[in-house]
């Protein structure tokens, strides 16, 4: 898998209104603009569904090399060779995934209040993500935002060593400032999927990450 995708632009899916063909193709130009991994999040497709996409976009990832997360669900996760799960506060725990998806997987746990980045959890899982930072039309079955004051100390509750992605209303006219509010990698959903140009917008979404990461010397 590519190296640097904790430190890079990870897409999360929003399918709303699109066909699968139309799906598939906005996660492929938001790839060839950067994306470094992606997760399939289908809160309201049916299992059958959900299992004929994670599939397909498994295929695709795997030809490019880039990591494909599957939100919640563990058996789907299993069922569709995934590389790794993302868990909510209220999912199941990490080292229940660790046991089902094996020493590889990808576990991701969200991170919601200061307790949660203390908790014995949030050091088990291979990345993190404050979620919200803003407010967002995707994601509403979430906390208050964060902000980027509450993102500030949730980072310095977390090793500097452990990927921390941002996620919730994240876009180009505050992608700089979440970097250094803490995060080291963007997670986006409506930045991409309501994009008129998904490769643009990734790419320029991508080099702000390489840019601030450069200038730091994080790498």
């Amino acid at each position: 898998m590519k190296a640097h995708w904790h430190h890079g632009l990870y897409l999360v899916t929003h399918r709303g209104m699109l066909d699968e063909q139309k799906f598939l193709g906005i996660i492929d130009e938001a790839i060839a603009g950067g994306v470094a991994i992606v997760q399939l999040r289908e809160k309201l497709v049916d299992p059958g569904t959900s299992y004929k996409t994670g599939k397909a976009l498994k295929e695709m990832l795997k030809a490019r090399n880039i990591p494909l997360i599957v939100n919640d669900s563990i058996e789907l996760a299993k069922a569709i060779h995934a590389d790794g799960v993302h868990l909510g506060q209220s999912d199941a725990p990490i080292e229940q995934a660790r046991r089902e998806l094996g020493e590889n997987a990808i576990l991701g746990l969200s991170l919601n209040t200061i307790d949660d980045a203390q908790a014995p959890e949030a050091h088990s899982a291979d990345y993190l993500a404050a979620s919200p930072v803003f407010p967002s039309s995707t994601k509403l079955d979430t906390t208050e935002p964060l902000g980027l004051t509450g993102l500030r100390t949730l980072r310095k509750h977390i090793s500097q060593e452990k990927p921390l992605f941002a996620i919730g209303g994240i876009d180009e006219g505050n992608a700089q400032a979440v970097l250094d509010a803490g995060a080291s990698g963007l997670a986006v959903i409506s930045a991409i999927f309501t994009s008129k140009t998904p490769q643009a917008t990734a790419k320029r979404l991508s080099t702000i990450i390489d840019q601030y990461h450069a200038n730091n010397k994080t790498l």
